[in-house]
């Protein structure tokens, strides 16, 4: 990027930024964000999806990233439970802890499918709109 492009982007930025500010001073509830196609846009919650730039949060952005890793889970899920009780019905004595880690990753696959549901709402509303998908 030469210095006009620079300094053009930085000129985007600054009135997008003070745009944002008017309309939260305004009480609109806002979350301003770079897009993949490089600009700031002030999403509303709902537009945005879930937290991509948090910590602790999931590092998949996309609603088919969301997809494989809830299909993921809760497949990883089913199948050491169906391991465990196959290992019941031969008669094997099974522990009673043994039963967290598909509880855990059931769990887990629950958690995705609402960051999925969210980010599939999120998407369709974008498109809708004619907004890119935030990247930050």
């Amino acid at each position: 990027m030469d210095d006009q492009a620079r300094a053009e982007r930085a000129r985007r930025d600054q009135a997008a930024t003070e745009e944002h500010d008017q309309r939260v001073a305004a009480g609109e509830e806002l979350i301003l964000a770079r897009a993949n196609d490089g600009r700031l846009i002030s999403y509303r919650p709902e537009e945005y999806g879930f937290d991509k730039a948090a910590r602790g949060r999931p590092q998949v952005t996309t609603v088919w990233g969301t997809a494989v890793v809830t299909v993921f889970l809760a497949g990883f899920g089913i199948l050491i439970a169906v391991f465990y009780v196959r290992g019941i019905l031969a008669g094997d004595d099974v522990p009673w802890w043994v039963w967290i880690t598909p509880l855990l990753s059931l769990f887990l696959s629950w958690v995705a499918s609402l960051y999925l549901r969210q980010e599939w709402r999120a998407r369709k509303l974008r498109k809708e709109r004619g907004l890119p998908r935030p990247v930050s």
